[in-house]
């Protein structure tokens, strides 16, 4: 079993507040804290803790944070051995701020995430020659997205995109994905990008609009498409279900929610991973990542709330006993 993420790694500096600060408005914090996150690092310590092979294609910088990204990754098991060092940029960073209930909001200095190259996949080409998936997320320039996505569909993984955060794309890098993993925001995007956006679709919101959604764009790209809606669930369609699937959340306490998405995308690769050469059973995908989603939000932190297999598959069979989703 084996996964190559090509991705971000930035620190991230995380203010807990009562509440989110209005246009204008300053508050204090109750708490402050650094951490590791960054898109493609969280993906790939998810993947990591709950049961692949992963190994990490980015960049930091030449300074403190960096190294501290580079142990946090290794410390989950994940081989650094493609993250280097860039002595012109600093290693990005991420400006947390988390709410009571869990809500975030996010600004991103890209630093030297934006100093990946093609060069630098193509460079480790016999890696995702000996994958089962890639994922890619659009913290990089998109160059170094597209080269990664060819190479995975070159030589047979599973091209996963998480086109977040939503930036413009080409349909000749859509194209590659395999799979595609947006929240309801980054479907309207893309059917955007794609001229499939009409007025009809103003204000509609919800799991069976999702579904219409990620129909329309499993439709246009070929791609098994997965809407995800927070605390909703998320929604299906494509090569495994046409009509499209609803699946709603699993309920838990949420303390933060940084880092939830990439939880579930981390699981989804590693299940895909597992399941390489066999069929699918998107349903089983599905509750695995949503489960290990679900728990991420119960602590604070991106990548220090990424659980572990065995907790994930504690927490499905608690819910399974009582009902399964939504309880």
């Amino acid at each position: 079993m084996s996964i190559v993420v090509v991705g971000s790694l930035n620190m991230d500096y995380v203010m807990q507040v009562e509440r989110l600060p209005q246009r204008g408005e300053t508050i204090f914090a109750a708490g402050y804290s650094a951490a590791a996150g960054g898109k493609g690092a969280n993906q790939a310590v998810a993947a990591a803790r709950v049961g692949s092979q992963v190994c990490m294609i980015g960049r930091v910088g030449a300074d403190a944070a960096g190294r501290a990204l580079v142990r946090s990754l290794e410390e989950a098991g994940v081989d650094t051995s493609r993250v280097g060092e860039d002595a012109m940029e600093p290693t990005g960073s991420a400006y947390i701020t988390v709410d009571r209930r869990g809500a975030n909001t996010i600004v991103v200095n890209r630093g030297a995430n934006f100093a990946l190259k093609p060069s630098h996949v193509l460079a480790a080409e016999g890696l995702i020659r000996g994958a089962n998936a890639v994922v890619v997320q659009l913290e990089t320039p998109m160059t170094v997205v597209a080269q990664a996505l060819e190479l995975a569909k070159r030589h047979g993984a599973a091209a996963v995109l998480n086109p977040a955060p939503m930036v413009p794309l080409s349909r000749e890098t859509l194209a590659f994905a395999d799979w595609l993993i947006p929240n309801e925001t980054e479907a309207s995007s893309l059917l955007r990008l794609l001229d499939l956006w009409g007025e009809a679709d103003e204000d509609r919101l919800g799991g069976e609009y999702a579904k219409d959604v990620a129909t329309r764009l499993a439709d246009a790209t070929g791609a098994n498409v997965v809407v995800t809606l927070g605390e909703e669930g998320c929604v299906y369609a494509g090569p495994l279900d046409r009509g499209g699937l609803v699946f709603p959340a699993y309920r838990v306490d949420a303390v933060d929610t940084t880092g939830a998405g990439d939880a579930f995308v981390g699981a989804l690769a590693c299940g895909l991973d597992a399941s390489s050469g066999g069929l699918v059973d998107i349903a089983k995908l599905i509750s695995f990542a949503q489960a290990t989603a679900a728990v991420s939000t119960t602590s604070l932190g991106a990548q220090p709330s990424m659980p572990v297999r065995a907790r994930v598959q504690e927490f499905l069979l608690e819910r399974e006993g009582g009902g399964g989703h939504g309880r």
